[in-house]
């Protein structure tokens, strides 16, 4: 039973559609959904290791700045200090 069409006593047209080709849709859309979340899973494990990676890029990052600050303060602070002038004319 596809469709159907009657005349009301007002004279207007009414559908009665078929149930089970009104839900086929939504069938098919949790079909893919579950299809979908044994995909996510797949994904999951590759975004681990792709926020591992991140995260070790940024620690290596941070890492080098910090010691570049570090070393830079080091020689700010032995330049303004009493043992830089060591040999005062």
């Amino acid at each position: 039973m596809t469709k159907s069409n009657k005349t009301d006593s007002e004279g207007k047209i009414t559908t009665k559609k078929d149930p089970q080709k009104e839900i086929t849709p939504w069938l098919n859309y949790q079909g893919k959904a579950q299809k979908k979340k044994v995909q996510s899973k797949k994904v999951g494990k590759s975004l681990t290791k792709l926020q591992r990676t991140r995260r070790r890029n940024i620690f290596l990052k941070l890492g080098l700045l910090l010691t570049i600050s570090v070393l830079v303060v080091a020689g700010l602070a032995y330049y303004l200090s009493p043992y830089s002038l060591v040999q005062k004319n």
